[in-house]
């Protein structure tokens, strides 16, 4: 993995091992000038404990940045093409963020395995 993507991860993931980023979009076009790419999105709503009830999720993580706040999982996710383009990462990202307007959603990114990497 690029150096510069592994410290954008290390700075603005949720954990290293959980890449959900407040600006999913600047993690999109970094992913894609470092020459890797995701296979899939599970989407999560910014809702505070509290009122976990009334989101789209329930369950997830707590944000260690801010008490009293979580990641909860949504129902949704988006399994992406081997050869999705940057840009329809991004229409996709925008429009389904757009038609949940009222909650603050964000994917999590689950990066694809270079294939020296499964055999």
């Amino acid at each position: 993995m690029d150096n510069a993507l592994e410290r954008y991860i290390h700075e603005n993931a949720l954990r290293p091992d959980v890449l959900i980023f407040r600006e999913p979009e600047e993690f999109v076009k970094l992913l894609y000038a470092s020459g890797e790419r995701a296979d899939m999105l599970v989407w999560y709503e910014y809702t505070s404990i509290a009122e976990q009830g009334s989101s789209l999720g329930g369950g997830g993580y707590a944000d260690p940045k801010n008490e009293g706040f979580m990641w909860a999982e949504t129902p949704f996710f988006h399994m992406l093409t081997k050869g999705q383009r940057r840009e329809e990462l991004l229409s996709l990202i925008r429009t389904f963020t757009q038609r949940y307007r009222g909650h603050e959603l964000a994917p999590e990114f689950y990066l694809s395995k270079h294939e020296e990497e499964q055999k």
